[in-house]
């Protein structure tokens, strides 16, 4: 049983288990041995006690140390002590294998192993003592800790700290295994943590392992060529004033893969030249501080929560770059600040610089010269971009956006900044805002704003001698796209720009000296120019010139220069000797671009062949005559609704009535006017669309003319030039031209009496119209031959319209060729039932007067008469007449006492009822079949509410009910209301049956008669209806006793028509009367 036994210093090999420890070998020291083994474990040791250090142990696949428990009366392998050895299983194997749970308080520490297993345990042994561990290499010799978070906080070269601490299973899993759960909590490791304080060794690279806090400021670099890396770890402050996470005054200074936080400022640079700040997030007040400070690089940087100045550069830092970084400003605070250095440039690489949407708060605030802003997406600032006196910037793809200020803006002597590719917007103010700054250039920009004073881009004070190019101003709904709002605005170009969204695309309030050409412009009012002196186009003046020549056969291609165009060319070809005879050759667009000829015999001709030939191309350029494109609000275009007209194909009108464009517009106010606008519209020839002669027929008696109606897609007025022709020879005498309307017709001035021709001539007129450039053809009208005047008829009419009475038919003629013209005039009656009356007889002239009348005739029966007049002139052409007249019976006319005999007022002691009451209220008359009903008696043309019935005309109703025609004056309407207004031209108050009924319309058969007629109508219970033609009438007098009538005194005396008797029933020729009496006391 050996024990208490030493081996040391010596070099043992053997394929497996070098040193076998079993068999009650105890107390055993094994010390300075070099240990190898290739298949099996190069130490194998299944007993205690025993101490191994400062041996090399190699193993093969087997492993380098294998503990096991002893499987005789011998003890287990446990309480064995490791320290000092080199364990190498590089090549396979687990370098410590105790995978038997019987295997329990073995102790290693300080050894250093090179393992593709580190340990493999399933009982209970220990890794560390306290405070010291193992040192752990990976089997291609890398160390563990520059894999692991293992961090030496004391400086004793042993992991206390660390999230890979302790080694386990799960903080290195597959190099410590086994069910026993092995773990070493103290591995070596050369990563120290160190604390906040000064790096003040030139050239050295400071690493961080662990997480640094102070409540104060952390690092201070004083030696140049100084690199922090913070390896990702965090360096956390107590936000105490005036506090930084790392200050440098020194020339090359690194800062990187650091979380700086909790400072006032998280890095500042003060004359720390060179500096390179890169993959960094910081989350204090201030971001970035750099005073003095040049030639400094910062990239892959995050500022986040800041509340004052995220980066600010001052006092002399020059030629500063950051690129892709992204500022979140979490309170009030600015995104990037310049107000001290120039030369600086900001490329965010499409990330964010997001605010908290504070007043006087800025995404991007500078001062200085030389600030570029590029591929920055900036929002939630009272402006986006603040150019304060800036000079010489650029912004150049990036958006800036505000909901509460400008979303870039350029103030006091912000000059010479270019604008490139970017959004300016905001919701509340202009997008962009030019003010007191001189030549700056805008291009290829997005401008939206809102803000019904100043618009989406507003130049205000002296905002001068900027261009603004090919970009987008959206007026957003509001009131103006593009405003100048002082009289110191001048000298501005605005060029190929899309203006739209806005109630005035252009305002100009006081302006001038702008100039407006190649807009898209989309409004209601597409400028309001209260000046006059700004320019909304662009003429070919002073153009550039180019030119080329070549040889024979030789092909010149000459382009403009940017933004011109071809306005004139010259070619030639020709021999270059004593008798030389260039000729044209090929041919140039105007107003493209480019143009290329090729010079030979076959495109040119040959001349003097035998001579030498030269092709000669010159082109003269210039940007041509050209304005602005307008669109009406509705997208419609202002070339389909105004005459806009392209007489030199260049797309640009030069001609049209509506050219210039200006205030004769309705979407142009003030003054100023673009005289070239956009077109698609070519000149075209007048077109005559018609030319009538007339009258026709034509007489002896006319005068002859000419009607002309033309269109022209160019000018408002034309020149029409004409000619008559007499029997086809032109009368020279009769030609000359005027000026007339486009698209209106109009009369020739020159027109042709009659005294200038006679019947049967052939007369025809034709025209020609001449726009100011081209002339149409002649156009002939068509022939037109002078008749005979017919005879005229007109105002017939019959000179009696009452049943029973004598009548005329008379009718005026004249003839145009005079009254001597006339042969006859015969007249044909025919009376309602179809009976000629009077058959073509001729009719008498009344004097001197033009009127012929047929002779009298009795109107024996009522209805409709027609009359028919022929006149005929000695060529025998005749014209008729024919009028409808209707002939109505008399009213009937009543009369006498209210007492005794009732007697007719048309017959001799003819008496219809013997009445012997003595006191008469009222005579009524009615059809006989009426209900007569007192109670609801009603004057026509009044509604049972008492109210005038005037949306209709109850009289006219009240004939169409009786069959009488209104235009008779012996209807009821001609007789009460003559006025034909619904209202009685007369009227009165009855009394029936002791109920006072006003405003019934009355009428007399005399003036002179004491007594009036009236009319009712029968209304019913319960209706509150007006009349409606349809129902029945009532005509009633009042009772005078011996008062003085038409047929002397009587009682009573009123008329009734005729046809109230047979309304109802044709058949019918009788009327009921009814007499209201009243007691003598009544």
């Amino acid at each position: 049983m050996p024990q208490f036994n030493n081996i040391t210093n010596n070099t043992i090999y053997s394929p497996d288990r070098t040193i076998d420890m079993i068999g009650g070998a105890q107390n055993n020291s094994i010390w300075n041995n070099v240990i190898t083994a290739t298949t099996g474990p190069a130490l194998h040791v299944r007993d205690i006690y025993n101490s191994f250090w400062n041996n090399t142990i190699s193993c093969g696949l087997g492993g380098g140390i294998s503990l096991e428990s002893n499987t005789d009366t011998y003890p287990n392998g446990t309480n064995n002590t490791f320290y000092n050895n080199r364990i190498n299983c590089t090549s396979g194997g687990a370098a410590i294998k105790a995978n038997d749970s019987q295997v329990n308080y073995n102790l290693f520490y300080n050894n250093t192993i090179e393992a593709s297993v580190w340990v493999n345990d399933s009982g209970s042994n220990y890794y560390n003592t306290t405070g010291m561990g193992n040192i752990y290499y990976f089997a291609n010799h890398t160390p563990s800790w520059s894999v692991f978070d293992v961090v030496d906080t004391n400086n004793d070269t042993w992991a206390d700290a660390g999230n890979d601490r302790p080694f386990n299973a799960t903080t290195v899993s597959g190099y410590f295994t086994g069910a026993g759960k092995p773990q070493d909590w103290f591995p070596y490791t050369s990563k120290t943590a160190g604390t906040c304080g000064t790096l003040g060794t030139a050239g050295q690279t400071y690493t961080l392992y662990v997480n640094y806090s102070t409540a104060t400021s952390c690092f201070n670099v004083t030696a140049a060529n100084v690199v922090l890396d913070c390896n990702g770890y965090s360096v956390q402050g107590a936000d105490a004033n005036g506090s930084y996470g790392v200050y440098s005054n020194q020339f090359n200074t690194t800062v990187r893969n650091c979380h700086i936080s909790g400072f006032e400022a998280g890095l500042w640079l003060e004359d720390a030249r060179n500096a390179s700040v890169y993959n960094n997030t910081f989350d204090p007040s201030y971001c970035l501080k750099l005073k003095d400070t040049n030639d400094s690089v910062f990239a892959n940087l995050t500022c986040l929560n800041t509340s004052n100045r995220a980066i600010w550069l001052t006092q002399g830092s020059n030629r500063n770059s950051f690129t892709n970084f992204s500022i979140d400003v979490r309170s009030s605070g600015h995104g990037i600040y310049v107000d001290g250095g120039a030369n600086n440039s900001f490329d965010c690489m499409g990330n964010s610089i997001i605010g908290m949407n504070t007043s006087s708060h800025y995404g991007v605030y500078s001062d200085q010269i030389g600030t570029t802003v590029q591929n920055c997406q900036i929002s939630n600032f009272e402006t986006g971009i603040y150019l304060n006196g800036a000079t010489y910037g650029l912004i150049q793809n990036t958006s800036a956006s505000s909901t509460r200020g400008y979303g870039i803006y350029l103030y006091t002597g912000a000059n010479y900044n270019r604008i490139i590719n970017s959004n300016a917007t905001s919701s509340a103010y202009s997008g962009l805002s030019i003010r007191n700054s001189l030549n700056n250039n805008v291009s290829g920009a997005q401008i939206s704003g809102y803000d019904n004073t100043y618009g989406a881009l507003m130049f205000y004070n002296s905002g001068n001698n900027s261009v603004i190019s090919n970009s987008t101003i959206n007026g957003n709904g509001g009131t103006y796209a593009v405003t100048m709002r002082s009289a110191t605005n001048g000298n501005n170009t605005f060029y190929n720009n899309t203006i739209l969204n806005a109630n005035t695309a252009i305002f100009a309030s006081a302006a001038s000296g702008n100039s407006f050409y190649l807009n898209n412009i989309t409004a209601s009012v597409w400028v309001n120019d209260a000046t006059g002196s700004n320019y909304y186009n662009v003429s070919g003046s002073a153009p550039t010139q180019t030119a080329g020549s070549t040889g024979e056969g030789g092909t010149v291609s000459l382009s403009c220069p940017a933004g011109t165009t071809i306005q004139s060319f010259t070619s030639t070809y020709g021999a270059n000797c004593a008798s030389a005879c260039p000729v044209s050759c090929g041919t140039c667009t105007i107003g493209s671009p480019s143009c290329s000829v090729t010079y030979n015999n076959a495109n040119c001709g040959d001349c003097h062949n035998g001579c030498s030939k030269n092709g000669n191309l010159n082109l003269t350029c210039g940007l041509g005559n050209r304005g602005n494109i307008y669109y009406f609000a509705n997208g419609t275009p202002s070339w389909n609704v105004y005459s806009l007209v392209d007489q030199t194909g260049d797309g640009w009108a030069d001609t049209g009535y509506n050219v210039p464009l200006n205030s004769s517009v309705s979407e142009w106010s003030g003054s100023g006017a673009d005289y070239h606008p956009y077109t698609t519209v070519l000149d075209t020839y007048p077109n005559l669309t018609s030319l009538t002669i007339g009258p026709n027929p034509a007489y002896k008696t006319s005068t002859l003319y000419c009607t002309i109606n033309a269109t022209d897609n160019e000018q408002a007025n034309l020149t029409a030039y004409w000619e008559w022709y007499r029997n086809g020879t032109n009368q020279t005498a009769l030609a000359g031209n005027m000026t007339m309307l486009n698209a209106t017709a109009t009369n020739l001035t020159q027109t042709v009496s009659s005294s200038l021709f006679n019947k049967s001539d052939t007369w025809m007129c034709r025209a020609k119209l001449w726009d100011g450039t081209l002339y149409s053809n002649w156009t002939n009208s068509s022939d037109l031959q002078v008749s005979n005047s017919l005879p005229n008829l007109q105002d017939m009419s019959l000179t009696n319209l009452t049943q029973n009475s004598l009548s005329l038919c008379r009718v005026n003629v004249t003839d145009g060729d005079g009254q001597q013209d006339l042969k006859w005039v015969n007249f044909t009656i025919v009376n309602p039932n179809g009976t000629l009356v009077i058959n073509n007889v001729n009719g008498t002239r009344e004097g001197n007067t033009t009127f012929y009348d047929s002779g009298t005739f009795n109107l024996s029966v009522d209805g409709y008469w027609n009359c028919t007049a022929t006149a005929v002139d000695y060529s025998n052409a005749s014209v008729n007449l024919t009028g409808s007249f209707q002939v109505i019976r008399e009213w009937q006319k009543y009369y006498g006492l209210t007492s005794g005999q009732l007697q007719l007022g048309s017959g001799a002691a003819n008496y219809l009822l013997n009445w012997s009451a003595t006191y008469g209220q009222v005579v009524y008359v009615a059809e006989p079949s009426v209900d007569l009903n007192f109670t609801y008696l009603y004057p026509l043309g009044v509604c049972p509410n008492g109210s005038l019935h005037t949306s209709q005309n109850d009289f006219a109703l009240a004939d169409q009910l009786l069959g009488l025609s209104t235009a008779s004056s012996r209807s009821i309407e001609g007789l009460f209301d003559a006025n034909n207004n619904s209202i009685a031209d007369t009227n009165a108050s009855f009394k029936v049956f002791g109920r006072t009924v006003n405003n019934v319309p009355v009428a007399k058969i005399a003036n002179s008669s004491a007594f009036s007629t009236g009319i009712f109508w029968q209304g019913t219970a319960g209706s509150t209806l007006c009349y409606d033609g349809a129902k029945d009438l009532v005509f009633a007098v009042t009772i005078n006793k011996a008062a003085s009538g038409t047929y002397g005194a009587s009682d009573y005396e009123l008329m009734i028509p005729q046809e109230l008797a047979r309304y109802k029933s044709p058949s019918n020729a009788k009327v009921n009367f009814y007499g209201e009496y009243r007691g003598q006391n009544d």
